[in-house]
C-alpha cells in the first residue's frame, strides 16, 4: 500500500509540475504578446527624424488666426483673421522632420510622441515660440556705403570664406550689386577688380540702391521704404524708421511676446529608418538632362553652383539630402551644372547669385528662379508650389 500511495503521489507531483508550466508558458506568451504590442505601439508613434504630414493652424490668445495650410479652416468665416494674419503659400498638408525646427516654431516638438490620425492643441508661450520683444534687435544701418574698386584678400582667408583658391580672370560676387575679377593672385594674396564703370540703379525688396564709381572707390547708396522687408545676417525684419543718412531694421517678429495656440493633425508618417535611403539621382550633364525631362514629361530643378561657393555646397549637402526634399525625388529630373567654370550657363540663365535654383517645365521652359540658399523647409513648400502649377 505504501508503495502504491508513493506512486500516486508522484503522479500528483507531476500533474502539478505539468500545470505549473503550462501556467508559465501561458504567462510568457502573455508578456511576450504584451511587449510586442508595446512596441508595435511605440513605433505606431511620432519619433526624432520621422517626416510627419500635418495640417496645422496657428492663433492669436484671442482666437484671431495667424496661419495655417488647412484650407477648411482657411475658408471658415467664423474664423477670424488676425492682423499678422499670413496666407500660406501651399495648400494641403505640410512635411516636417520631427525634432527639427520647422516655418514656425513649436510644431515640430509638437508632433513627437502622436499618431497617425491624432489630432492636438497646445499653448505655446512666447520663450518657446518667437521670444519677447528685445529692443536690441531693432539695428541702425548706414544708407551710404563705400567700398574699394580694388581688393586685396590673402589666399588663407578668401579660402575660409569661399571653399577653394580662385584662379586669375575668375569673377566672384563680393556684394550683391556686381562682381569682382581676380586680377592677381599668388600663393599668399588674391587681388580683386571691381567690374563697375557705369552709374547702376537696382530695384530691390527694400526699396532702391543707387551704385556710383568714384575713381578708386564705388559708392552705394540705398534709398529703403518704410515697412518693407529687409535682409541682413542671416536675419530677416522690417524697415521701421528712416532719415537722410540712415534706417533702422527692426528684426523682432510681429509674434513677439504672444502667447499662441497650435492645433495640429497628423496626416501620416514615415518613419527616419526608411528616408534616410531617399537619394536624389542627379545628373551633370545640362543639355542630356533637358532631353531626359522632355523624354520622361517630368519638369525639372536645375541647381548651378560654384565650388568656392558655401552656400551652395550646404544646399548640396544638408538642404537637398533632407528628407523634406528628397521625398519628391521622383517627381523631377534633377540636374546640377558648375557654372562658375561652363560660363554660357551663367549668360543662358541670367544668374546674378550662387547659388541659383531654376525650375522648368518637362519642355525645358523656365517656371520660376530662386537666387541664393535655401532652407529644407523652404524648398519643400516650392517644390510643393511647382507640382502644383
Amino acid at each position: 500500500m505504501k508503495r502504491f500511495r508513493d506512486n500516486n503521489n508522484i503522479e500528483k507531483d507531476q500533474t502539478w509540475i505539468f500545470f505549473l508550466a503550462a501556467l508559465c508558458c501561458i504567462f510568457a506568451i502573455y508578456l511576450c504578446d504584451g511587449a510586442h504590442a508595446a512596441m508595435r505601439n511605440e513605433a505606431e508613434k511620432v519619433q526624432s527624424g520621422d517626416l510627419v504630414s500635418v495640417y496645422y493652424s496657428l492663433s492669436l490668445e484671442n482666437g484671431g488666426l495667424v496661419m495655417t495650410n488647412d484650407p477648411e479652416c482657411s475658408a471658415d468665416p467664423a474664423r477670424i483673421k488676425a492682423e499678422e494674419y499670413e496666407e500660406y503659400s501651399v495648400s494641403g498638408p505640410s512635411e516636417i522632420l520631427a525634432g527639427q525646427r520647422d516655418l514656425f516654431p513649436g510644431v515640430h516638438d509638437a508632433v513627437l510622441g502622436m499618431k497617425e490620425g491624432e489630432s492636438k492643441r497646445y499653448v505655446i508661450p512666447p520663450e518657446e515660440a518667437y521670444g519677447q520683444r528685445s529692443e536690441e534687435k531693432v539695428k541702425a544701418y548706414s544708407s551710404i556705403r563705400v567700398v574699394p574698386k580694388k581688393i586685396q584678400m590673402t589666399v588663407e582667408k578668401f579660402k575660409e570664406q569661399y571653399g577653394a583658391k580662385p584662379q586669375k580672370e575668375d569673377r566672384v560676387r563680393l556684394n550683391p550689386y556686381f562682381y569682382y575679377r581676380v586680377a592677381d593672385v599668388n600663393d599668399t594674396d588674391i587681388l580683386f577688380e571691381a567690374e563697375i564703370n557705369d552709374a547702376l540703379i537696382s530695384d530691390d525688396l527694400f526699396g532702391r540702391t543707387r551704385i556710383v564709381p568714384d575713381g578708386e572707390k564705388i559708392i552705394i547708396t540705398l534709398e529703403p521704404k518704410l515697412g518693407a522687408s529687409f535682409e541682413a545676417d542671416n536675419q530677416k525684419g522690417k524697415i521701421s524708421a528712416i532719415d537722410k543718412e540712415s534706417f533702422k531694421v527692426d528684426f523682432n517678429s510681429p509674434l513677439a511676446g504672444k502667447t499662441l495656440s497650435l492645433e495640429v493633425k497628423v496626416v501620416s508618417i514615415k518613419k527616419a529608418s526608411i528616408s534616410k535611403d531617399w537619394d536624389i539621382s542627379w545628373l551633370d550633364d545640362h543639355d542630356k538632362g533637358l532631353d531626359a525631362a522632355k523624354g520622361l514629361k517630368k519638369p525639372v530643378v536645375l541647381i548651378l553652383y560654384a565650388d568656392w561657393c558655401p552656400w551652395c555646397k550646404q544646399l548640396l549637402t544638408e538642404t537637398l539630402k533632407d528628407p523634406r526634399v528628397t521625398m519628391f525625388r521622383n517627381d523631377f529630373v534633377w540636374i546640377k551644372a558648375n557654372s562658375d567654370q561652363d560660363k554660357s550657363l551663367k549668360a543662358l540663365y541670367g544668374q546674378d547669385n550662387f547659388p541659383f535654383i531654376i525650375f522648368m517645365d518637362a519642355d525645358g521652359k523656365i517656371v520660376k528662379n530662386l537666387s541664393g540658399f535655401k532652407y529644407a523647409y523652404e524648398m519643400r513648400d516650392e517644390l510643393k508650389q511647382a507640382l502644383q502649377r
